[in-house]
């Protein structure tokens, strides 16, 4: 006789090991030569399928009664009605755009369904089988970025590693061709340690952060690394407003985080002492940008102040239904051009999508500082204990996106850099409606010892 659990239980283990290796960490596909199957299919398409069928194979009905994740899904929907019809196709043919065709930009875009698909599957999935999500998650991350650290010890690369220069200063960037999910490691890592998680996984917690902290090092990439230290700074802020802590709670607290960072800096001046330097150039530079919006050598940055005159003429040019699909959005020949839409989010959103379709995707974020709101106020008002990756993921999701939400110049990513680089918003989104939803439902039915504080 089947077991019905048992094929439950295979069932979300496939579909957690597909999820992983759809999102490339390491640049894994590159590294096997699967990437690029023929006829413009590529393993992410036959891997798309394999999660469709997962989830068709699952019952559905006691993990869809969210009312907060059914708006954001609708609004979703209605973006990619706008994205599909408007974007696709009317307005380039409206506009008589050279080289047009149908046919090729459905092909292109197709990532951006997959996006939004995948998010509802993981937001579904979740809820089933969390544990066994980050159990593969934390031993896939920690083994594709060991695997990456050595290779700069050994020069041994087993996967891909891109080379380029910093420019400032006199030390390479050292860069995987795609991180996949592993950059959630770093709020998961901060979540951990500020709100004291009780979990099983602390070890690969704290291993899988400290080695994704190494990995921004070694990159110089600026936002990473001061973005670890705002994740920082939010989740103690939170932390506060949450347990209305004291500062004796504080200092010990400061005095925990000090310490692992004291420890992982000691070890990092052993093993990489150039990218320790360089790391600290890399953040004074970053101050020094964000307090005089120029860099030290007088070069503008043009991402804090959107002033990229290319794209910015753009938007001029095409203010309510932007230029419509152009495939120079995406590929390098364009970015010689001026369509740099991975280095300015923002002007590229509206370059692109031009008003109406930046209005568009915009009851998304509405819904997302909503939901944000809730959480924070629930959690404010209840006395928990901590424990469990339901409650990991819960207090992730609510800091990343609230820096999310904080870096203004990436407003609109999600649709400017739809597909595979930004396939992870959507995925963290699923994973932190996912979470949320189990947590409210535990606390429903009293499965977690709670009790109200005083207003």
């Amino acid at each position: 006789m089947i077991d019905q659990r048992n094929i439950n239980k295979g069932i979300d283990k496939i579909f957690w090991i597909i999820l992983i290796l759809y999102s490339d960490p390491g640049g894994i596909q590159t590294a096997l030569n699967v990437n690029e199957i023929g006829f413009q299919v590529n393993l992410n398409d036959i891997l798309f399928v394999i999660l469709s069928i997962c989830y068709f194979f699952i019952p559905k009905k006691d993990y869809l009664n969210d009312r907060d994740f059914k708006r954001i899904r609708y609004a979703m929907l209605i973006f990619l009605f706008y994205f599909f019809v408007i974007y696709g196709y009317l307005t380039p043919v409206l506009k008589s755009a050279e080289g047009y065709s149908f046919v090729f930009a459905i092909i292109k875009m197709r990532y951006a369904l997959y996006c939004v698909q995948i998010c509802l599957y993981i937001y579904v999935f979740f809820q089933r089988s969390a544990s066994t999500f980050v159990k593969y998650y934390f031993i896939s991350s920690v083994l594709i970025l060991t695997i990456f650290l050595q290779s700069l010890f050994t020069g041994i690369e087993v996967l891909p590693i891109k080379i380029m220069s910093r420019g400032f200063i006199d030390v390479d960037r050292n860069l995987m061709l795609n991180y996949g999910l592993m950059p959630f490691l770093i709020p998961i890592g901060i979540s951990f340690f500020v709100f004291r998680i009780k979990t099983r996984y602390r070890y690969y917690i704290i291993i899988g952060f400290s080695l994704m902290f190494t990995a921004w090092l070694v990159s110089l990439t600026r936002r990473h690394i001061f973005g670890t230290l705002i994740y920082l700074i939010i989740a103690v802020v939170l932390n506060n407003y949450f347990v209305r802590g004291s500062l004796n709670q504080i200092f010990r607290l400061t005095i925990r985080i000090t310490t692992i960072i004291i420890i992982l800096l000691m070890a990092l001046r052993m093993t990489f002492p150039e990218y320790l330097v360089a790391g600290k150039d890399t953040i004074r530079e970053t101050i020094y940008v964000l307090k005089y919006g120029e860099t030290t050598t007088g070069e503008i940055d043009e991402r804090l102040k959107f002033t990229r005159p290319f794209i910015v003429e753009l938007i001029i040019k095409n203010p309510v239904l932007g230029t419509g699909f152009d495939n120079r959005w995406k590929n390098e020949e364009g970015d010689l051009e001026g369509y740099e839409a991975s280095d300015y989010p923002f002007l590229g959103a509206l370059a692109m999508f031009g008003i109406l379709g930046i209005l568009s995707f915009l009851p998304v974020y509405i819904m997302v500082i909503k939901i944000l709101r809730k959480d924070i106020e629930l959690l404010r008002r209840l006395t928990l204990k901590t424990s469990g990756v339901y409650f990991l993921i819960l207090y992730t999701g609510i800091i990343f996106f609230i820096f999310d939400l904080m870096k203004y110049m990436h407003y609109f990513s999600p649709i400017s850099l739809s597909g595979a680089t930004q396939f992870p918003w959507y995925a963290y989104l699923g994973l932190y409606m996912g979470a949320r939803k189990v947590f409210r439902i535990n606390l429903t039915n009293s499965l977690y010892p709670a009790h109200l504080n005083s207003p």
